[in-house]
């Protein structure tokens, strides 16, 4: 049997007996504040999770408008360029048209200047011939007609054929 007055049998007993009845005391005195505070723990750490799930499932909403709107940025941006290209290609067709236009008139412009150079040149030819004509003519008529006998024929012969048209 133990002997609980002795000291190295006694003294662990009376331990373990000091030390349950102070555990005793403890866990009835400390049990409801301390499971109150791991309730309150347990609940703050639930409403954590919780706001951590709301937190994500707003995430990924904000992630999806962004890749909402990102594609409606880059379909606008496509517009956009197409709307460019397609006024690129409007000017260029424009600017061709016009510059076929001007070039028409320029070359229109250039062809009657040619013509009217060439009617000047013509006109021009012609008073020349016309002069060379009447020079030569008048050099072999005054050679022709250098003797007085030979005048006075000349004019009878006109005289005559100035009748003859008049009767005609």
């Amino acid at each position: 049997m133990i002997n609980l007055l002795n000291h190295d049998e006694g003294f662990f007993v009376w331990e373990v007996v000091i030390f349950l009845f102070f555990m005793g005391i403890l866990v009835k005195k400390a049990r409801k504040p301390l499971q109150e505070y791991l309730k309150e723990r347990q609940k703050s750490i639930s409403d954590s999770l919780s706001a951590v799930e709301n937190l994500k499932a707003e995430i990924e909403q904000v992630k999806k408008e962004s890749d909402l709107i990102r594609a409606k940025i880059h379909k606008e941006i496509s517009d956009i360029q197409s709307d460019a290209k397609e006024y690129a290609g409007k000017m260029l067709s424009e600017a061709e048209t016009e510059a076929k236009v001007a070039y028409k008139a320029i070359i229109d412009e250039a062809l009657s200047y040619v013509e009217k150079l060439n009617r000047d040149a013509i006109i021009e030819l012609k008073n020349m011939t016309g002069k060379i004509v009447v020079e030569v003519a008048g050099q072999m008529l005054h050679k022709e007609l250098s003797t007085k006998a030979r005048q006075e024929e000349h004019i009878q012969e006109l005289i005559k054929r100035i009748n003859l048209k008049k009767e005609i």
